[in-house]
């Protein structure tokens, strides 16, 4: 049997700009951190906490991110949690997004 690999698409928008943001993907269960991020462009990942962030100071009306879940593991459930910044006096944290299953 081959090998089966889970691809999310998560898009960060709104009707206001923002600069920047600091993503995570978590397990429901165990709260661990998750899968990786595939760098798409203007991002940076950070695989040692699961995490994605921005890649330059500009404003941003969208930003679409790609996370894949691990590889051989039976499944479970995850969800992204993370902060959206507009400028450093003006940010939304501990946002959270469940994954529809």
């Amino acid at each position: 049997m081959g090998m089966v690999y889970v691809l999310l698409a998560l898009t960060i928008h709104g009707s206001e700009y923002f600069k920047g943001f600091f993503i995570q993907a978590r397990d429901v269960a165990s709260d661990g951190w998750l899968g990786e991020w595939i760098e798409t462009p203007n991002t940076k990942k950070h695989p040692e906490c699961s995490a994605i962030t921005h890649a330059d100071p500009e404003e941003k009306q969208q930003a679409t991110l790609i996370w894949q879940a691990p590889k051989n593991t039976p499944g479970g459930q995850v969800y992204f949690t993370g902060t959206v910044l507009k400028e450093y006096s003006k940010f939304w944290s501990n946002i959270v997004a469940d994954v529809a299953q």
